[in-house]
């Protein structure tokens, strides 16, 4: 039964290639190479290439030959299709002449390992030619198989430009049908460059029309991807105008040009083939869309359009139509920038900051550029290609600029290939909320010893700051510091620390030096208090110098942002108690309900009232781990009864509680501190 069914798919897989198959092996010298018909259609010759077979002819254009082995056949139409199968790596390569003077007219070699190879050149009727299957991927000692056709055909009316058909060129697109079926490849013309030309190519012909606008686009047909270029001259001598290969159809693989300011009445000619070879079906139309060669007002960065800078983006619609090269300017290093630019100007506003962002219109894929400086002696700043939520378009984020300043911008198309419409806006993205007074070490607030001071750091940056040091955790930009100094005192320390606020998450650095010359002398991200990591910072100092100032910097973990407080005490004095979260302070309950806002309360005070109990009940409190994020309350009996209460947490949360009774007790924090 297996070899049943072996044999069956044998014939399913010959069926396939053509309509009948025949075996006829080639030789491997020229001279003895045997004849193969010319059909209508595909008719498939089993053939085997020797391991024995030797190299006779040197490397073709498309490959390196391993081993060759020899057809001939006779044209009778004026376009021939060779096509041939493969077990190995094979490329066909097509000769006319004679075996002693050959001259290679077509060269195949796309499909690679085990893929199929196929070509289609034009032909005289009645010359012999010569057909070499070329092994090209190595010289193993095996043999390589497949099958072979070779099929005539009437090449299209437009096979060559001398014949190319005329487009009528309308004020919009109206497509007219091609294909390129028993096209053959044009010879002695301009490789096109692009969209993986081999061949196969029909040719067109149209005029620049009056306005010097000239749009050209294809659309699918049985071809999904293709690829056209662009010449100019006569027939019989053409230059390379462009090449384009994706942009357009409905497969957004089909070539498109938008020409502007060519000469009124230039003939165009348009070279058509499918990506990689092969045929099929197409749409091709040009039309004049219209417009001016006047080139715009911001064409250079002296006349560059000033920009709004508003608290929200509200996108302007300018045009990069006509617009020409920008000399003397650093070129901009990305967007595949090639001329064609136009430019804008933004002032910076207080928060030193600006966000530039663009959106598609006739353009589809922008670049754009950043300068400071004089419109005569620019600067680069920063360039992007496609980082806007718009498709392939461009933004800017750009930080710890000079208020007041201005900025220069430079847009583009990416390759200036498709100029047009499109839509650009300057927003100042600290307008909703202004950067803290103490957002930098100058404008630092000033701390009073045992004075505890309240502090934000939303909107912050950290324009012009030394970087980070070692103990914070951030990523890249995510630094968000606010400024406190302190006098140091006459003992000649100082402990600094941070409490915990919707900032649920400190770190601190402290200076020595001046606003403008800091030096770090210490820093802090978690501390350990009660036996647990509290996301609050401490910083304690000795050696210091009495009298002089020290600069402290606060900042979130890893870009957080909200409020916090912040105290700095003398070295040899104790921290003064937290209200509500250290025992000294207990929060009186004045009322049968009480209600905590988020986050609650946030680490564990000043001190450690309660370090937890290992052994458990009996013997102190049956709470096993020590405080953390607690508040402490304090209530006095009015009568005898039962003592009932609920804690009812915000959102989901593991509330442990324990409850002491401390009447006449004037040491009971310190006995709940030790269990007693």
């Amino acid at each position: 039964m297996k070899n049943i069914y072996a044999l069956s798919v044998f014939f399913l897989i010959a069926a396939g290639f053509g309509n009948h198959l025949s075996a006829q092996n080639p030789t491997d010298l020229c001279s003895g190479a045997p004849s193969l018909s010319v059909n209508a259609s595909c008719v498939n010759t089993a053939y085997t290439q020797a391991a024995t077979h030797t190299v006779t002819v040197p490397n073709p254009s498309c490959a390196t030959n391993y081993r060759d082995s020899w057809y001939k056949f006779t044209a009778t139409t004026t376009s021939t299709t060779i096509t041939a199968s493969t077990n190995r790596d094979l490329a066909i390569v097509v000769y006319s002449g004679t075996c002693a003077s050959l001259t290679e007219i077509a060269c195949a070699n796309a499909a690679g390992f085990g893929g199929s190879e196929s070509t289609t050149f034009g032909t005289a009727i009645g010359t012999t030619y010569y057909v070499a299957l070329m092994r090209v991927n190595n010289a193993a000692s095996n043999t390589m198989t497949g099958n072979i056709c070779i099929v005539g055909s009437t090449p299209p009316a437009n096979d060559d430009p001398c014949s190319a058909t005329a487009l009528t060129v309308g004020g919009s697109c109206s497509y007219t049908a091609g294909n390129n079926n028993g096209a053959s490849n044009s010879t002695g013309i301009p490789a096109p460059g692009c969209a993986s030309y081999s061949g196969q190519d029909v040719w067109y012909t149209c005029t620049v029309p009056a306005s010097g606008f000239l749009n050209i686009t294809l659309e699918t047909g049985t071809i999904t991807d293709g690829g056209a270029a662009l010449y100019t001259g006569t027939c019989g001598s053409l230059t390379l105008f462009s090449c384009d290969d994706d942009g357009a159809g409905s497969s957004g693989l089909m070539p498109y040009f938008n020409l502007s300011c060519v000469t009124p009445g230039t003939q165009i000619w348009i070279r058509v083939w499918q990506f990689g070879g092969g045929t099929g079906t197409f749409q091709i139309c040009a039309y004049n869309p219209g417009g001016s060669c006047t080139p715009p007002a911001n064409d250079d960065p002296c006349s560059a359009t000033a920009l709004t800078v508003a608290a929200s983006c509200s996108y302007a619609t300018y045009t990069n139509q006509n617009a020409g090269p920008s000399v003397g300017v650093p070129a901009p290093g990305c967007a595949g920038y090639s001329g064609g630019d136009v430019w804008f100007t933004a002032t910076v506003p207080a928060s030193g900051n600006l966000n530039i962002d663009t959106q598609t219109g006739v353009v589809l894929d922008g670049g754009m550029a950043a300068y400071s400086g004089t419109c005569g002696s620019l600067t680069l700043i920063s360039c992007d290609d496609d980082a806007s939520a718009n498709g392939a378009m461009p933004y800017l984020s750009l930080t710890c600029l000079t208020p007041g300043t201005t900025i220069w911008i430079r847009f583009w198309e990416y390759g200036n290939d498709n100029d047009g419409t499109f839509g650009i806006c300057v927003t100042d993205p600290g307008a909703s909320g202004s950067t803290p007074a103490n957002d930098l070490p100058c404008n630092a607030t000033s701390l009073s010893l045992s004075v505890t001071t309240t502090g934000n750091n939303t909107n912050a940056t950290n324009c012009n700051e030394p970087a980070d040091p070692g103990c914070w955790v951030n990523g890249t930009n995510q630094s968000n510091t606010v400024w406190f100094s302190v006098v140091c005192p006459a003992s000649g320390q100082l402990d600094i620390r941070t409490g915990l606020g919707t900032l649920t998450n400190t770190q601190i650095e402290v200076f020595s030096g001046t606003c403008s010359s800091l030096t770090s002398i210490g820093c802090s991200n978690n501390v350990t208090l009660c036996g647990n990591t509290q996301n609050w910072s401490e910083v304690d100092l000795t050696g210091l110098t009495p009298g002089a100032t020290y600069y402290v910097r606060v900042d979130g973990h890893n870009g957080q942002v909200g409020d916090f407080s912040i105290t700095a005490i003398d070295g040899t004095s104790s921290w003064p108690p937290v209200f509500g979260q250290d025992c000294q302070q207990a929060m009186p309950v004045c009322s049968s309900t009480s209600t905590i806002g988020d986050p609650g309360f946030i680490g564990s005070g000043n001190y450690c009232d309660y370090p937890g109990n290992a052994t458990g009940c009996p013997g102190g409190s049956c709470i096993y781990v020590g405080e953390r994020n607690s508040v402490w309350y304090s209530f006095t009996i009015g009568s005898n009864g039962t003592l009932s209460f609920t804690l009812t947490p915000n959102t989901p949360c593991d509330y442990d509680f324990a409850l002491y009774d401390v009447s006449g007790n004037p040491n009971g924090c310190t006995d709940i501190a030790s269990n007693s």
